[in-house]
């Protein structure tokens, strides 16, 4: 699935969960294990040098909405946004910042993230 995105989706995912995990821009020795191992399972190869065009490209949430925004197809925002929600849920406690970045998406691309919710739930 992760496979299918291209390079400019790759990073709005990345940039994402980034941000999510730390809206700073710090993360944890442990969230980057999370993540790295997730992205492993999945075949994202590249993972490491789109994470380094992220760290260099994105400064501020500003950033990552202008990212987000140029996202067009359906298909790919899907993934991104059950990938984030994935993510968002490894976590016993769920963060504000992962909340809102998760509503700003599912606002921006016009998805209902209740029903995101529910289709991640029932797989």
């Amino acid at each position: 699935m992760l496979g299918t995105l291209s390079r400019e989706e790759k990073m709005v995912l990345l940039a994402t969960i980034k941000y999510m995990a730390s809206p700073d821009g710090i993360i944890s020795e442990n969230d980057i294990d999370k993540i790295n191992n997730m992205a492993e399972e999945r075949g994202f190869d590249d993972f490491t040098h789109i994470l380094a065009e992220v760290d260099k490209e994105v400064h501020s949430l500003d950033d990552l909405k202008a990212m987000i925004r140029k996202i067009t197809n359906p298909g790919k925002r899907m993934i991104i946004i059950r990938y984030a929600l994935e993510v968002s849920r490894a976590d016993v406690f769920m963060n504000p910042h992962e909340n809102e970045i998760l509503k700003y998406l599912c606002e921006e691309w016009k998805i209902a993230l209740q029903d995101v919710i529910d289709e991640w739930l029932n797989t």
